[in-house]
């Protein structure tokens, strides 16, 4: 009797042994986790995407898709790219702003000067944004919390200097853009064009001031910055245009990369010319976008023939987008 259940033992613990092994899960092809649209939010102000700064900037400078979600959006965007906002837009930023006034000012004195430079500029621009839809309240809360940005640190910071377009580090340049007589800080748009020339480009004693336009020398080289002023005197440049004479003409697109910043500490951005952006035309009616490669959003305007200047003799530069038009 012992000898048999030693037998049925060794039968019954072989056969258990033999059925009970690990297999391996087998997966679908197309298997993966699931994707939501625009999430994570770009590392925009802080390297923590969940952080409130960051959704505030990926709700306010991206837009819904067409169905309805949230597109994704470039931590290299120079405006909102939100035409119409819905009242669940105003909801979530309303929200998200809600959270910000309430957060101690020492959380945001941790950020690096040009990082509170950035976002001081962004809150202002969503001020004038949300002020032009007529939604004052939105707008007061934008500049509530951009002067609390502004206030913290001082001004004078070596590394602020990262902030001039890298275009016009080389060489010695010279603004010709014209400001309107008796134009106040507050009836300037929210985002305009400056011009600038290679001073080598301009005869030695004359004065661009009293030039008529059509005259203008047009110069190897140019540079279009793209600035934001604001009512309490900041400016802020988030892209610009380099221009060289030439057959055919090239161009170079520079443009404010706040996770670039964050994770290399180089601010600007090369645009490749292959790469797909959203561009807002500097010159335009009403506030409009194209999306394109490099080249063909600059010959919208510049042609190899007369490549810096080709708006004609009725185009006056100065201040391109009118204030009631933003």
């Amino acid at each position: 009797m012992r000898c048999v259940s030693t037998g049925v033992l060794i039968v019954v613990v072989s056969i258990g042994a033999i059925g009970c092994y690990e297999v391996p899960p087998v997966f679908p092809s197309d298997y993966g986790p699931i994707e939501i649209r625009g999430w994570p939010a770009p590392a925009a102000y802080s390297n923590e995407t969940s952080a409130p700064l960051n959704r505030w900037f990926q709700r306010s400078f991206g837009r819904r898709a067409d169905d309805g979600s949230i597109a994704s959006c470039s931590s290299a965007a120079t405006c909102s790219e939100m035409l119409d906002p819905t009242a669940l837009d105003r909801f979530e930023i309303e929200s998200i702003l809600d959270v910000l006034l309430e957060e101690a000012d020492s959380s945001r004195a941790e950020m690096d000067a040009v990082t509170r430079r950035i976002l001081a500029s962004d809150l202002y621009g969503q001020s004038a944004y949300w002020r032009a839809r007529d939604r004052d309240d939105l707008a007061r809360k934008h500049d509530d919390l951009a002067r609390r940005v502004s206030s913290i640190g001082s001004a004078n910071v070596p590394e602020l200097a990262q902030l001039t377009p890298p275009p016009l580090r080389e060489g010695s340049w010279r603004r010709v853009t014209r400001e309107r007589a008796g134009e106040s800080p507050a009836d300037r748009p929210i985002r305009s064009v400056e011009v600038y020339y290679e001073t080598s480009s301009i005869e030695a004693g004359r004065s661009l001031e009293s030039m008529p336009v059509v005259e203008f020398p047009q110069p190897e080289r140019a540079v279009l910055t793209f600035t934001r002023r604001f009512a309490d005197g900041q400016a802020f440049v988030d892209e610009a245009w380099e221009l060289r004479a030439g057959e055919p003409t090239t161009f170079r697109v520079f443009r404010v990369d706040r996770s670039l910043w964050r994770s290399t500490r180089r601010l600007w951005r090369s645009i490749d010319e292959s790469e797909e952006h959203t561009w807002e035309l500097p010159i335009s009616p009403k506030r409009e976008f194209i999306v394109s490669t490099v080249t063909p959003a600059c010959r919208r305007c510049h042609s190899d023939d007369f490549p810096i200047l080709s708006f004609g003799k009725e185009f006056s530069y100065g201040y391109l987008h009118e204030a009631s038009e933003r």
